[in-house]
């Protein structure tokens, strides 16, 4: 989001319906695609290796972990940034045109 970005600009009202939703459904939704993509990408170079695919559990808890810190630093990150433009909203050109003298 840039600083003085409108409030009603898509990615606020984006985050907002995100936010809506709950930190915990958020960092659960990334945790899956981040591990879900991790698992692809190390399964792609393991076959592309010559290598059979590892289906481990560690490497699923680590790929989980994982995924959960990019998950919580991602909420912390985005609310930090709603916060400062509902905090900061930019003036309306259209309210400063009518308090010209």
């Amino acid at each position: 989001m840039k600083r003085n970005a409108n409030l009603s600009s898509p990615e606020i009202v984006r985050w907002a319906y995100t936010r809506a939703k709950g930190k915990w459904w958020y960092v659960v939704r990334q945790t899956f695609f981040y591990a879900l993509g991790f698992f692809v990408v190390r399964a792609i170079i393991d076959t592309a290796g010559g290598n059979s695919i590892d289906l481990s559990l560690s490497l699923l808890v680590i790929y989980v972990m994982f995924g959960t810190l990019i998950g919580l630093a991602g909420w912390s990150y985005s609310e930090s940034r709603y916060r400062e433009m509902v905090r900061k909203p930019q003036i309306d050109n259209d309210v400063v045109a009518l308090h010209k003298p």
